[in-house]
């Protein structure tokens, strides 16, 4: 008890009590300012004009803002908002403006005699006018600035006369300024950020019980909610009682949302990367704010403690206690930063991953090629990338890595198209790589600036020893630079090595039953493992050089510190009191752990080349021309002496076209191979055109192709597919493709839910299925590739007469491929032979003979079935 009333007998006597100095005093009723106190004062008008300006230019300002500053996917105001220009908070925030520009008056008027008191009239007149003109229902961030630098500059120069012993009294209008301040900062973290004229029923409650059918209350949080992050608290709770299921979890936010990414997202042109900077360029520039406050505020708090440690070996607890608060102070705006740097990084993230999604699915639409398969090459026959560097460095590196004979380096081959397999890859790794360091971005450039200011900080406690330390610092990273290049050529080999193995994998998955039939899967399972041999070898070198890299951080972690002090003690002589040593313990410790971090952060974003090369490359792949039709009014399909190739090569599939498609049935026929299925993919532009004039309909086509696609959903799903349905249309449909007796076989009917690949249904099952999906759809153009060919007589023979020759068919252009022509041959507008690459068109009177004298004509119908 006796040393707490020492301590407050000191505080008291500090605080109260005229020490003499030499500079003027801090008084009641008359103020003298030294010029270390007016250049705060003048530091504040500054800002404060600024903050003005800024507020009354915000309009022009805005139209010169470059897009990646600009908030993305951003929700839009409500076609019919309620119109009201203030709210229970705006009106404190008034009258907090009024009050506090009175009392500035007023101390201005009563210490009339010195001309440095009109000083805070300015920051006051600025908080009246912008919140007068501005009179702000959601949170005025603006504001809340301005607010906050008065409170910083009054707290600023009472901790200056206190620590300078210059208070004898305590200055009304100044306690009533800061009053005033803080209950400001109070209100504007109570006010929402999110107008709250827009309405709010579809978004949820931070105080009721979550649930799926409203968006996350995120959407209309307060700043004190946000920064403490309270909104998850009914979450937490129901977490605390019982597993979470899918009905307790909020819909995503509204600019998380990957479908209203994805109508912004596609307005952006240019490079994937470029592309998602742009889009959360104002996210990203937030969060590094925040992170660079967070690191500086970090390691300044361990400098004060230097501070703290002389005012304690001065036996001074007052001043200590000062810094005790300074210090806490720090760290409340530290843990404030860095909540919103983990936020707005998390945004980042799940929005480019999300961005980067909708990149890659929408190539995977329009590009030309589907996929090559050359990628997967047997790594007998030689494996690419296993050319050994000539350098000291790299022989040095493949003894460590146990390789001792260079391999001969692979002559280059040819750049082939992305296959299946690598898309997958893509998807499922390389995406996350690079959102993943959109997240770490901020941390990429505070944890730099961070390394900075640790070593200023230790120069200005230890001097110039300190630098020794930061000489062993920069030799390790130099090591471990050359290291990371290493590791860095080996991923981008691993990569390829993993892309090869993946679409090996796809290859004896697609193929399993008739390899098992055949009695191959024990080769295929030998050939797999060969390609997953050589990517673990990979990854087994990559690893041996990340174990180093660490040994090195561990090492380099140790003699940072140890270098300085001993040449500090040992050398110098000199003592290590208590305000040197632990403050620069601490501060080497985060020296090390800063500086680790930073190179594991940088390196990973040199790593990350890695994955943005692929990307970029798969991106940069040829498109089908999408604005071929666009804006096209003519209704048929014609071609005019048009040639097709494959894409991206020169071989013609299609030679000098002269067709024409109109509304009825056009039967195209020939033997296996000679174009029929391409002449369908040239109308669904999946072909490059070369030569000639091509022209369709813009609309959409149903597309029935050769290989029924079936999705895992009921059968029912699988016919609708995106449409509505219509139960009357519905009935018709599947009455002409034959499945209403398979239904019947079936214990749920078309609510049986089908399997991967339509696993549970026959091979004419799923030609049904498929047949009635494009048949159920409402597209006027139906493109059939051979549906008929999977069929018994019967039921092809039912199937035309009640689909090809019904009510189904009518009004509509169909493009039948098929090998039955005996079938439909008599109920065709039209009969195309291809032969080679080449199309011929019959006459009536060619039709007419061949139906006249079918025997004629047997033999090529019965080349022609036996080849299907």
């Amino acid at each position: 008890m006796a040393a707490v009333d020492l301590y407050h007998a000191s505080f008291s006597k500090q605080l109260f009590n005229y020490i003499p100095t030499d500079q003027p005093l801090y008084q009641t009723w008359g103020t003298s300012w030294p010029k270390r106190e007016v250049g705060v004062m003048l530091s504040l008008d500054i800002a404060s004009c600024s903050i003005l300006l800024l507020y009354l230019c915000r309009t022009p300002l805005s139209r010169f803002t470059p897009r990646w500053l600009q908030p993305f996917a951003q929700e839009p105001p409500p076609f019919h908002p309620k119109e009201r220009k203030w709210t229970f908070w705006t009106l404190c925030l008034l009258l907090i403006a009024l009050l506090g520009l009175g009392l500035a008056i007023s101390s201005a008027i009563v210490h009339s005699r010195h001309k440095a008191s009109f000083m805070e009239l300015v920051p006051w007149t600025v908080v009246a006018l912008v919140t007068v003109l501005g009179r702000p229902v959601q949170a005025p961030k603006l504001l809340m600035l301005q607010y906050f630098l008065m409170m910083a500059t009054t707290l600023t120069l009472r901790a200056i006369y206190y620590l300078s012993f210059k208070v004898n009294s305590i200055n009304p209008f100044e306690i009533g300024h800061l009053t005033l301040e803080i209950l400001a900062i109070l209100v504007i973290m109570n006010m929402p950020l999110r107008n709250p004229f827009w309405g709010s029923s579809n978004i949820g409650n931070a105080k009721a019980a979550p649930s799926n059918h409203v968006r996350s209350p995120e959407d209309n949080l307060t700043l004190f909610q946000f920064w403490t992050m309270r909104w998850v608290n009914p979450l937490s709770k129901i977490a605390q009682k019982r597993e979470i299921a899918i009905e307790d979890v909020w819909q995503l936010p509204y600019e998380f949302q990957h479908w209203r990414l994805h109508q912004v997202f596609r307005t952006l042109k240019g490079k994937l990367l470029p592309c998602l900077i742009e889009a959360n360029g104002l996210d990203l520039l937030i969060g590094t704010f925040a992170a660079i406050l967070e690191r500086v505020a970090e390691v300044s708090n361990l400098r004060l403690t230097s501070k703290l440690y002389q005012s304690l070996d001065k036996n001074d607890p007052a001043e200590a206690g000062l810094w005790c608060v300074v210090i806490l102070s720090i760290d409340t705006i530290r843990q404030i930063a860095r909540t919103s740097s983990g936020w707005y990084s998390r945004k980042a993230y799940e929005r480019s991953r999300g961005e980067t999604f909708i990149g890659l699915f929408s190539k995977l639409l329009t590009r030309a090629v589907p996929g090559s398969e050359m990628t997967e090459k047997d790594p007998s026959s030689g494996v690419e990338g296993n050319d050994t560097s000539s350098s000291r460095f790299g022989r040095f590196f493949n003894k460590c890595c146990g390789r001792n004979k260079s391999r001969p380096a692979e002559k280059p081959t040819q750049d082939h198209q992305a296959s299946n397999a690598k898309v997958v890859n893509l998807i499922r790794g390389d995406t996350y790589e690079i959102s993943q360091r959109f997240w770490e971005f901020p941390r990429v450039v505070a944890t730099p600036i961070k390394v900075i200011v640790t070593i200023y900080y230790l120069i200005d406690i230890m001097g110039w020893p300190s630098c020794v330390g930061f000489g062993f610092m920069v030799v390790f990273l130099i090591c471990n630079s050359l290291l990371v290049r290493q590791v860095i050529k080996l991923e981008r080999q691993r990569t390829g090595h993993s892309d090869r193995r993946a679409q090996a994998v796809a290859h004896f998955v697609e193929a399993s039953r008739p390899l098992k039939l055949n009695g191959w899967t024990s080769s295929w399972r030998d050939r797999i493992l060969r390609f997953r041999d050589v990517e673990m070898r990979k990854r087994f070198h990559i690893s041996i050089v990340n174990a180093t890299i660490s040994t090195i951080n561990v090492f380099g972690g140790a003699v940072y510190p140890f270098a300085s002090i001993c040449l500090y003690t040992l050398i110098l002589g000199r003592g290590l009191p208590n305000d040197v040593i632990w403050p620069s313990l601490q501060l080497f410790a985060q020296l090390e752990a800063s500086t680790r971090e930073a190179f594991d952060l940088i390196s990973a974003v040199w790593k990350c080349t890695i994955p943005v090369e692929r990307v970029n490359k798969y991106m940069s792949e040829p498109d089908r021309d999408e604005d071929a039709f666009s804006g096209c009014e003519a209704r048929d399909i014609e071609f005019n002496k048009a040639s097709f190739a494959r894409p991206s090569t020169d071989h013609l599939v299609l030679r000098d076209l002269t067709l024409k498609f109109s509304t009825g049935l056009t039967v195209v026929r020939g033997k296996v191979g000679s174009g029929k299925s391409s002449l369908l993919l040239a109308i669904l532009n999946e072909l490059e055109h070369k030569s000639g004039h091509f022209s369709r309909a813009d609309e959409p086509i149903s597309y029935a192709q050769q290989l029924p696609w079936l999705q895992n959903k009921s059968i029912r799903d699988n016919i609708t597919f995106h449409e509505t349905f219509d139960s009357a249309r519905y009935r018709d449909v599947i009455s002409a493709c034959a499945l209403i007796p398979d239904f019947a076989t079936f214990p749920m009917g078309d609510q049986t839910k089908l399997e991967e690949g339509g696993i549970g249904l026959s091979g004419g099952q799923k030609a049904r299925v498929a047949l009635a999906r494009a048949v159920y759809s409402s597209c006027r153009i139906l493109l059939l590739d051979d549906p008929l060919a999977a069929l018994d007589h019967d039921t092809a023979s039912y199937i035309v007469q009640r689909f090809l020759c019904g009510p189904l068919a009518k009004t509509r252009t169909i493009v039948l491929v098929t090998h039955r022509d005996d079938l439909v041959l008599r109920h065709a507008d039209q009969v195309i032979d291809i032969n080679d690459g080449y199309a011929h068109v019959l006459t009536p009177t060619e039709l007419k003979e061949e139906l006249e004298h079918p025997h004629l004509f047997n033999s090529g119908a019965a080349e022609r079935q036996g080849s299907s």
